[in-house]
């Protein structure tokens, strides 16, 4: 697992100023993309911290569900200290079509950690929201076919200190991270939007 911590805590930097909270979730077995993005009341937005956790399988392990055992207790480990360290207001998480006719594989494994995940943010009595992929790279890339690196570089754009915290990460593993960042942030413009429809 690694952790990827701005150099200032933009919370207590800003402690005066009220603030919303959202942890992104980009659910997947060999890579789960964890990012913490805060909201201040001026608008503006900070990734407060990225976990990237990554599990290869284990041939050491006795059975395959064993060695899943062991990769979904590292994912829960990572997501729990998030939540217990930044209480996020929302919790986000990626979905997808289902595959129809496929068993098994990588989109198994992927609606396993979502589902695990699904269940924390119940049990830590968090609201959650779904998006796909196609949604993210309509609101940030304009378009549902742009690619990863154009959802990253338009969110690089909108959170100040995301593209310092990403150079941190090797490069073909900052799109779940990017990922990840841009569902807080989807996250968070609807808590805004329902928070605006109550003020009316």
């Amino acid at each position: 697992m690694s952790a990827y911590d701005p150099d200032c805590n933009y919370s207590v930097k800003h402690k005066q100023q009220r603030s919303i909270v959202a942890l992104g979730c980009d659910p997947g077995m060999a890579h789960t993309g964890l990012s913490v993005v805060r909201r201040l009341s001026d608008g503006r937005n900070a990734t407060e911290a990225l976990v990237l956790v990554e599990s290869k399988p284990d041939s050491a392990q006795e059975t395959i569900g064993a060695d899943d055992a062991r990769r979904m207790k590292a994912i829960h480990q990572a997501i729990t200290q998030l939540v217990a360290r930044w209480c996020p207001d929302v919790i986000a998480i990626e979905s997808y079509a289902p595959i129809m006719g496929k068993q098994g594989g990588s989109a198994w494994k992927t609606s396993m950690v979502y589902g695990m995940i699904y269940g924390l943010a119940l049990s830590a009595n968090r609201p959650v929201t779904q998006n796909r992929p196609q949604d993210i790279k309509r609101a940030f890339a304009m378009a549902h076919d742009r690619s990863k690196l154009a959802v990253q570089t338009a969110l690089c754009g909108i959170v100040p200190n995301l593209d310092v915290m990403l150079q941190g990460v090797c490069a073909g593993k900052r799109e779940h991270l990017a990922d990840a960042t841009a569902h807080a942030m989807l996250a968070l413009d609807s808590l805004a939007q329902e928070k605006a429809k109550k003020r009316k």
